[in-house]
């Protein structure tokens, strides 16, 4: 049998380098018997992993590049698409070349898309949403979560969202499994060779250390969910591992997944890094001020009010049923989440802030 080949977009990374880790060190035999390709943008990058990895490399040029991302994907099997869930085209691009791999081959192919939970988050300050998101969503609902998704892009167009339901359209247009993986907030020390720090929470840290004290927006009170990086290159692995099996899995507008294993307030994480940051003397205080949404994006130096309200002031609230059936096992509890600000505190100290 000709071994089926798996290609991973973003392996220099944060996530991708955590999931090209996870498939390289796989228990599955289906895994060890593919062979594994990795899409970068540099000379430097494709060197250090074929050295150190032994994988087929391939540079292109950015997004826009898409007749090269076309052609790599009808090479393989399995796309595993981690670079940018907000790149529309790069998406369409990677369905549309596993469509040719299936055409030439004569047997199925499979998309996996990473995308977050800021889709569904509520807008809690801006009100740009008639209909604000509510409750916990479940990917064993998958209607209700598209159905918000499009309703949600009708009243404001985000660009994660719209290539969301890109990916979801393209893939039935093309005859093409997709499978969309939603991520919470990500946590931890990525694995990867390149890129090991999260956004969220060393963003924080940086501005708090910049004006001597941490910030919530407003009450603080809005809730996200969670995953330590770790355990979402897990999800990946099992994930590639069933669909080489042959595992039926949930595709298409059934086929998203979130990955979460437990939730948070913003107010625990303000209350966290404040309360580290004092321990590790680089706060004077522990006490958490308010400010406003202008406040904080101004601080953030991001230039948009619904990128701030989305990732540091939104609720999004969702539960990982159906990537749990799988035979995904999360293993970082809560605590593991609350206790993580010292390791956060520490990375970027050592990066100088």
């Amino acid at each position: 049998m000709v071994p089926k080949r798996i290609l991973v977009t973003g392996a220099s990374g944060y996530i991708g380098g955590t999931v090209l880790k996870a498939l390289l060190n796989s228990p599955s035999k289906a895994i060890q018997e593919s062979e594994i390709s990795v899409l970068v943008r540099t000379e430097e990058q494709a060197r250090v992993l074929k050295e150190r990895f032994q994988v087929a490399t391939i540079v292109f040029n950015g997004f826009d590049d898409t007749e090269t991302i076309t052609n790599v994907a009808s090479k393989h099997d399995v796309v595993v698409h981690t670079a940018s869930g907000f790149a529309t085209g790069c998406a369409r691009a990677l369905i549309t070349g596993l469509a040719k791999r299936k055409q030439a081959m004569g047997y199925q192919v499979q998309y996996i898309h990473t995308s977050g939970t800021s889709n569904i988050g509520n807008s809690p300050y801006l009100g740009l949403y008639d209909e604000e998101p509510s409750g916990v969503f479940t990917d064993d609902n998958p209607k209700k979560t598209v159905a918000a998704l499009r309703r949600m892009n009708a009243a404001f167009s985000y660009e994660q969202r719209e290539t969301d339901l890109a990916v979801i359209e393209t893939g039935i247009e093309q005859g093409v499994k997709t499978y969309i993986l939603m991520s919470a907030d990500i946590y931890g020390e990525g694995e990867g060779e390149f890129n090991r720090l999260t956004i969220q929470v060393p963003k924080m840290i940086r501005s708090a250390y910049r004006e001597g004290q941490v910030w919530v927006i407003g009450d603080g009170s809005g809730v996200w969910n969670h995953v330590h990086v770790h355990d979402l290159g897990l999800l990946y692995e099992v994930f590639v591992a069933r669909l080489l099996e042959g595992v039926v899995i949930p595709h298409g507008e059934q086929g998203i997944f979130f990955t979460e294993n437990g939730e948070h307030s913003w107010n625990e994480v303000a209350n966290g890094i404040a309360t580290t940051g004092f321990e590790l003397g680089k706060l004077k205080t522990k006490e958490v001020r308010t400010i406003s949404l202008a406040e904080a994006t101004a601080e953030l130096g991001w230039g948009s009010k619904m990128w701030t309200e989305s990732g540091f002031a939104s609720t999004a609230r969702t539960s990982g049923t159906l990537a749990r059936s799988l035979g995904w096992k999360p293993t970082r509890p809560k605590e593991d989440f609350l206790e993580h600000f010292r390791d956060e505190w520490n990375a970027v100290i050592a990066k100088g802030f």
